[in-house]
């Protein structure tokens, strides 16, 4: 079962969309938050559908801020929606490939410190109603330890409370990470400042259904944060035959076009359905000799630009102090 969760700071950015796309063809989830949709209800049931997920629901935003989609497939989960809150979208969700069900909540917690206070509390509160395992993924907007922080303003020792007393209570823990320790890169007062703002929270009876559960931390594409994908079965990843699609766009190109004529055209005896299958099949077995040769190198060239933009931001993390690297603009 893979969890994605991402705060994409407005869903209504043509950017998002075509990220989120390439990251479901890529990551494959069965049930994806996208938190701080910032997108109003009639803008909202446009998008959704777009999406390409069997089922989704939504909280909307709140005076333009806020707001939380949840979308899922039901290939490997059956999923409903339990409660729905202002920060908060709680999902009972049993995994087909075990056989057991779980209650996975996707989190916005508020950033005004007035509210904090309620809003954990709250969490508090459910920890002793929900009797299935339990696991939180979102965007919690605390720090568990002053390693969460590179550059800015020291850590203040409030900030440092609130999620580990909250981890504490409920005998959870943060999942282990792989990829990139930051979630959240902002630059402020001319100095770049990172932090572990999203994260996926296990309580104990989670982590014991799933023992070996990892998380990845995507790219910094178009929002400040990177997504967060909970993968629960990580060593049993089997290799996916892709499916061909056609892709819209491929009709502006002159080769696509040619390729399509010239298959088709071509004589091949039998009947008329055996000829429009066997046409078809050479058709697309064409199609994708060109679209591999036409766009491999596209996203050979962003996974390079993106290894290339870690390693400048490991040596920022690494010496923050720097004017030259502290000079650069992302």
């Amino acid at each position: 079962m893979k969890i994605v969760a991402w705060n994409v700071q407005g869903a209504k950015k043509g950017q998002i969309r075509e990220e989120l796309r390439y990251l479901k063809q890529v990551q494959q989830p069965d049930l994806m938050f996208l938190i701080e949709t910032m997108t109003a209800e009639e803008h909202t049931r446009q998008i959704l559908p777009q999406l390409g997920f069997d089922h989704y629901d939504y909280i909307l935003p709140v005076n333009h801020s806020g707001g939380i989609w949840v979308l899922w497939n039901t290939k490997n989960i059956m999923a409903n929606v339990l409660l729905k809150e202002e920060r908060a979208i709680h999902m009972l969700i049993f995994d087909i490939v075990i056989q057991k069900f779980s209650i996975i909540s996707g989190i916005y917690a508020p950033v005004q410190s007035r509210q904090k206070d309620v809003f954990w509390n709250h969490l508090r509160n459910l920890n002793g109603i929900i009797d299935m395992p339990w696991c939180l993924i979102g965007d919690f907007n605390e720090l568990e330890t002053p390693e969460d922080k590179v550059g800015g303003s020291p850590v203040g020792p409030i900030r440092l409370t609130r999620l580990p007393n909250f981890l504490n209570f409920c005998q959870a823990a943060s999942l282990p990470v792989l990829g990139r320790s930051f979630t959240w890169k902002k630059r402020i007062h001319g100095h770049l400042v990172f932090e572990k703002l999203d994260r996926a929270i296990g309580r104990r009876d989670w982590c014991c259904q799933y023992p070996d559960c990892r998380v990845l931390a995507g790219p910094l594409t178009c929002s400040d944060h990177c997504y967060v994908l909970l993968d629960t079965h990580p060593a049993q990843l089997v290799q996916r035959k892709s499916l061909f699609r056609y892709q819209p766009n491929w009709s502006h190109y002159h080769d696509a076009q040619s390729i399509v004529r010239k298959k088709w055209i071509g004589y091949i005896t039998g009947t008329p359905m055996f000829r429009f299958t066997s046409n078809l099949r050479r058709i697309k077995s064409a199609l994708k000799i060109w679209s591999r040769s036409k766009f491999s190198n596209f996203r050979t060239q962003v996974e390079k630009n993106t290894t290339q933009l870690q390693l400048v931001e490991s040596r920022i993390i690494s010496n923050p102090q720097c004017p030259r690297l502290n000079a650069w603009h992302f």
